[in-house]
């Protein structure tokens, strides 16, 4: 869990956060009518963990980031 962690600082959690916001994932930010910001902190912070566990070539080839929340 520290090394992902110490992953997850690294890449930067506001890079991925808008990674996930500027594909769309929950429709995107709430000003652009989307959800991710009023899902649950344990919720967004479960899909950054699993984005850097997959790895960013593998998560960046997802072309729909609903898939990352299975």
């Amino acid at each position: 869990m520290v090394g992902t962690m110490v992953m997850l600082a690294e890449i930067g959690a506001d890079e991925l956060e808008a990674w996930f916001t500027d594909n769309g994932a929950y429709g995107g930010r709430v000003a652009d009518g989307g959800q991710w910001e009023n899902l649950p902190r344990e919720f967004r912070d479960a899909l950054l963990i699993t984005y850097v566990n997959l790895g960013k070539d593998q998560g960046e080839s997802r072309t729909d980031c609903q898939g990352l929340a299975l």
